[in-house]
């Protein structure tokens, strides 16, 4: 029977287009949980709920003591018996766990041990508050490390361009509320001091102060696993005089540990991080904290030489994207960050406070829709970091896969959105799912 001449057939929509479709709604409904209300919100509400955990920890507990019987700020515990030591004449025991722990019990009555493993010359830092009692010099750090964080915020205020100028006290209170911060204030660690001087470097550098912004960073030599890919990144951008200011302070630092027991001072270091007292306690002992991928390969599957295998690629990988010194430096800043973070054996939740003047420039460039996601896994997987630790120990060794460092897996999709971006003419904020001009500046917004 055959067909009318005007006849149009009906086709259903292929399964290809339906799942596009279902796609775009499911993207649409998880914009809109992005709004500026919800971010200021739940950033207000983990921050008041991780300050009221610190207080109460503190309250409810023993002075120097917080509850659970742990030490108040235990990792500045271990930098103030490092300078102790010092102070007292006896750096050739300067990395003895024993004579560490003898003068810790000594001092504050500490069963246990916070282990001092940091390069010699930064004990030199904590030597004006060997004369306090541990328990007002780790209160006066705390002071010193709230100082330090002010400035870098103040410091990375004007990287906030474009559409977030109007949104810049919503992006700190966010980065405040983050579970890095709230490590590094409640362990008294001096993850701060690197961050002030990791983005006081960077400011420098754009001001075109070569040489200041070169020493500045020098003085991170007391996280060398941090700032250990710097010289690499002046080095490519050819900005020799940074470069010669980096290597020329560096030196002096490290002359400056040497002159504390003279070069053996080293050799101890060195065995002290070679030792089987340090993998037991330090690089298994808080694995659940590391945020790198090369920590999360050896927790699946326990292979150790991929770490530097990865780094390999990755620094490859960076230096072929920010070489020459045309190209945009707080582009390359924001790559060295996140290689920085991904790819170094050693760096835990604390540490992860560096990506402050990173997390800047991508909400100001990269698309929204591209930094959500990542983002949101991120902020939870940290927050719940100590959650699925408590559940694998709980649980093993049937769950041992759940403290694994999983938010190495967000962090290495942003540096990949970073290392793959490029500039677009005109268009210096962020494209949402229809091409339009949208970041977290202009939540809200109409469309």
């Amino acid at each position: 029977m055959g067909r009318d001449a005007g006849y149009v057939p009906r086709f259903r929509p292929s399964l290809a287009a339906h799942v596009r479709r279902r796609n775009k709604k499911a993207a649409w409904r998880f914009q809109r949980l992005f709004t500026h209300e919800r971010i200021r919100n739940y950033s207000a509400i983990f921050l008041a709920m991780g300050l009221l955990g610190l207080v109460a920890a503190v309250a409810l507990g023993d002075f120097p003591y917080v509850m659970g019987g742990q030490p108040f700020a235990p990792d500045f515990l271990a930098h103030w018996t490092g300078a102790k030591m010092l102070a007292d004449g006896d750096a050739g025991h300067l990395y003895d766990p024993a004579a560490q722990g003898a003068l810790q019990r000594e001092t504050i009555g500490s069963p246990g041990l916070s282990w001092f493993v940091s390069p010699p010359y930064s004990a030199l830092i904590y030597l004006p508050l060997v004369g306090l009692p541990y328990g007002m010099a780790a209160v006066c750090w705390l002071v010193v490390d709230l100082v330090l964080f002010g400035v870098a915020l103040r410091w990375v205020r004007p990287l906030l361009t474009g559409p977030m100028t109007a949104t810049r006290r919503l992006f700190f209170l966010s980065f405040c509320a983050s579970p890095a911060v709230f490590e590094a204030f409640g362990s008294g660690q001096d993850s701060m001091m690197a961050l002030m001087l990791w983005v006081g470097g960077l400011r420098l550098l754009m001001n075109r102060r070569d040489i200041g912004g070169g020493a500045l960073l020098a003085l991170g030599a007391f996280k060398p696993q941090l700032f250990v890919l710097v010289p690499f990144l002046l080095a490519a951008q050819r900005r020799w005089r940074a470069l010669a200011s980096l290597i020329a302070v560096g030196s002096l630092v490290v002359t400056a540990g040497a002159l504390i027991d003279g070069p053996k001072i080293y050799i101890s270091w060195y065995q002290a991080l070679t030792s089987s007292l340090y993998a037991e306690q330090v690089q298994k002992g808080q694995a659940w904290k590391m945020q790198s991928l090369p920590a999360l390969v050896e927790a699946l599957t326990g292979l150790r030489f991929l770490g530097p295998l990865l780094l390999a690629v990755w620094l490859l990988a960076m230096l072929a994207k920010i070489r020459g010194r045309g190209f945009d430096l707080q582009h390359a800043w924001a790559v060295l960050t996140l290689v920085t973070i991904v790819t170094s054996s050693h760096v835990l939740l604390y540490d992860a406070v560096l990506i402050l003047p990173c997390f800047a420039w991508m909400l100001v460039h990269l698309p929204w829709c591209q930094l959500r996601g990542p983002l949101l896994a991120l902020f939870m997987l940290q927050w719940l970091n100590p959650l699925l630790h408590t559940f694998s120990m709980a649980l093993a060794p049937a769950a041992g896969w759940l403290d694994a460092p999983w938010s190495a897996v967000p962090l290495t999709v942003l540096t990949l959105r970073v290392l793959r971006w490029r500039p677009v003419p005109q268009l210096d904020g962020a494209l949402d799912d229809g091409g339009r001009l949208r970041s977290v500046g202009d939540l809200g917004a109409p469309a």
